[in-house]
């Protein structure tokens, strides 16, 4: 049934229990965004692009933002996802909506793009009628349907027909359950990829992209008829991280490798190896930067008192290893105190004390103590990172010894400045942070302070003179390297070469950089 040929009016959805049947489960509309961006680098004007089962029509209203002319084609098994803002979307422009079952859709419709998140339909429930195995089977032929086993999911055959309407050279992007990464099907599926083209980029999700189901996913990009020898293979613990994608340097997985490659686990480093020593060992007092008293208050972009102490508060406003300006100033009035300060401090004062519900201990202090707005400095470290992890977990040189904010832990390292920086960005770090990190849910992670002071961290007296003065220049290197942009891969890529051959030597050990890349996600 085509919206072209009949008069659609929105009806009721299917029930819980056939939602489930059908495998609806809805993208979440920033990853939704996101892949229509890959779609829309690879879109030439009027070419035709395919979503086979629209839902709400999550792909093309994002796709819609671009101001280019397209042949738009979506499928829809389910009458009662189709509202009026869709039937409204689809009576613009080249755009044709179909009421019917993808499965049976003739494999002589074909399409320049294709974007898709197929239905996950679990074996048990794959039953004769909508979702009949034998249907799918049937339309993807026996030669492709002999390489899946028979306890396959029915996204599987749901992906292989996508593949099929591609035209030659054709892209498709898909978001699909991650079990394809380490099941015995996923073999099956892989051999199909290599055999109709080329998964070019693979974005693993370990959760957080479907709505209310908390399971990983993976984003594919293939591409039909073409061949290349490598995969870029990109980690991520939510979708939320899938903003800072460029940043992040992918694992290069060899396509002659992709078969056999294990994504579920990869040699682990042995960090109770003589080759790691505890940080604390390598600094002086590790602690936590300086409270302001209510930041809002005490905190101001630019130094507008006297007494205000340059500080670093915004890790995000730090765009290299080494932050060379402050972030913030911080207001720290003590008993003698300027008049500009002393007439703030009596505004914010009644301001504080006027607000409900907050404050309680500020309120307290003011109340019973003169000297409320008394700052605590603690002293400052040449080292400052930030204990609330997501996708950057750095180590920013503070050679200005500016004070920072208590989001930071703070130490010094005297000897081997440029030599440390290098080793407490390189990936051995990274892995031993986040061993030893909490989850706090969404993506982020926080790592306590006596976890963070016991981290592993390269011992520098097994490395050659040599080796030492390498990592050196690479730390000055790192120095001037913007931690949010590709730039940042070539110096971090040569610390890791670096490292991992002193620990393989050291230890004995064999493990490759891939392998060192996989364990620090």
């Amino acid at each position: 049934m085509s919206l072209q040929h009949c008069h659609i009016v929105p009806e009721p959805a299917f029930s819980l229990e056939k939602k489930k049947q059908l495998g609806q489960f809805r993208t979440s509309d920033n990853l939704a965004r996101w892949m229509t961006d890959l779609v829309a680098r690879l879109v030439q004007p009027h070419q035709s692009v395919l979503d086979p089962c629209i839902g709400p029509n999550t792909f093309f209203k994002a796709l819609s933002r671009y101001p280019v002319a397209l042949k738009l084609t979506g499928i829809e098994i389910d009458p009662g996802m189709i509202d009026s803002e869709t039937i409204a979307f689809f009576r613009h422009g080249n755009r044709q909506l179909l009421i019917e079952n993808f499965l049976d859709y003739p494999l002589s419709e074909t399409f320049d793009h294709i974007i898709v998140n197929p239905p996950y339909v679990r074996q048990e429930l794959i039953v004769q009628g909508i979702n009949a195995k034998e249907k799918a089977i049937g339309m993807i032929g026996e030669e492709l349907a002999a390489l899946i086993p028979p306890k396959a999911n029915l996204y599987v055959y749901f992906l292989i027909k996508a593949l099929l309407h591609l035209k030659d050279k054709g892209h498709l992007v898909a978001v699909i359950y991650d079990s394809w990464l380490y099941n015995a099907f996923g073999k099956g599926l892989k051999e199909i990829f290599m055999k109709l083209g080329n998964v070019g980029s693979i974005y693993h999700f370990k959760n957080a992209v479907f709505d209310k189901v908390d399971v990983g996913a993976t984003v594919i990009h293939f591409q039909k008829n073409v061949q290349a020898d490598d995969i870029a293979y990109y980690r991520f613990e939510t979708a939320e991280e899938i903003n800072q994608w460029q940043a992040t340097e992918p694992v290069v997985i060899k396509t002659a490798d992709f078969y056999e490659y294990n994504f579920n686990s990869a040699p682990q480093l042995d960090f109770d190896n003589d080759f790691f020593i505890p940080l604390k060992n390598i600094s002086g007092t590790i602690k936590r930067g300086t409270a302001a008293v209510i930041n809002d208050y005490f905190l101001q972009p630019k130094k507008m008192f006297k007494e205000s102490l340059p500080i670093i508060k915004d890790t995000t406003r730090i765009r290299t290893f080494s932050v060379n300006r402050p972030t913030a100033y911080l207001l720290n009035a003590g008993k003698k105190t300027s008049a500009a300060a002393k007439k703030y401090l009596l505004q914010i004062r009644e301001q504080i004390l006027a607000t409900d519900g907050a404050y309680s201990a500020v309120k307290e202090k003011i109340q019973t103590n003169g000297h409320w707005h008394k700052v605590y400095i603690k002293k400052p470290g040449n080292f400052i990172f930030n204990y609330y992890l997501r996708n950057n977990i750095d180590f920013i040189l503070n050679e200005q010894l500016f004070l920072a904010s208590d989001n930071f832990y703070a130490f010094n390292i005297t000897t081997q400045v440029d030599a440390y920086l290098a080793v407490l960005n390189s990936s051995f770090t990274r892995l031993s942070i986040l061993s030893r990190s909490r989850s706090q849910g969404n993506g982020l992670r926080k790592i306590q302070l006596y976890e963070f002071k016991e981290t592993r961290v390269v011992n520098l007296s097994h490395l050659s003179p040599g080796e030492l003065e390498r990592l050196s220049q690479l730390g000055k290197q790192l120095k001037k390297t913007d931690r949010y942009s590709e730039d940042k891969h070539a110096p971090t890529r040569l610390i890791d070469e670096l490292l991992l051959e002193c620990y393989n030597r050291h230890t004995n050990s064999d493990i490759s950089l891939n392998d060192l890349k996989i364990s620090s996600y």
